[in-house]
């Protein structure tokens, strides 16, 4: 059953949203489409990642939720799109990455917004539900 998730912002202009994402076939990849709105700019692309991944990023997650240090990464099967939950030096909290059209090199948008702690601990709460789907 796929599972949309989408990360509390509190503001029009920022949105990271996993949607219709499901396991695939062999349980060892997960697909989804990985929807970033930052600013002026939005992109929806199809986003791979392994099953193995999304538990490491889940796990850094969690940490970076608990303690809020760190950061947690998650990248496409290809390498070519990024999420990256990261804490910057004064405590907040900044989604980045970097998404990637496969077939074409030259389209590539980078993006970077801030978000409030309490998005990031029910994002990584239906995160966890995902793996679960997967298992």
């Amino acid at each position: 059953m796929p599972l949309d998730l989408a990360l509390s912002t509190n503001t029009p202009t920022a949105a990271l949203e996993l949607r219709q994402a499901q396991p695939l076939g062999d349980q060892r990849h997960v697909a989804a489409f990985l929807v970033v709105r930052s600013g002026v700019f939005a992109a929806a692309l199809p986003f791979v990642f392994t099953s193995r991944a999304l538990a490491s990023f889940t796990e850094a997650l969690d940490t970076v939720a608990r303690s809020r240090t760190g950061e947690a990464e998650l990248s496409g099967r290809d390498g070519g799109n990024i999420v990256r939950f990261e804490v910057n030096a004064g405590g907040a909290l900044h989604i980045t990455g970097t998404l990637a059209d496969p077939d074409d090199d030259t389209q590539r948008l980078q993006f970077a917004f801030g978000v409030p702690w309490e998005g990031v601990v029910a994002f990584a709460g239906v995160v966890r539900e995902l793996i679960d789907l997967n298992a």
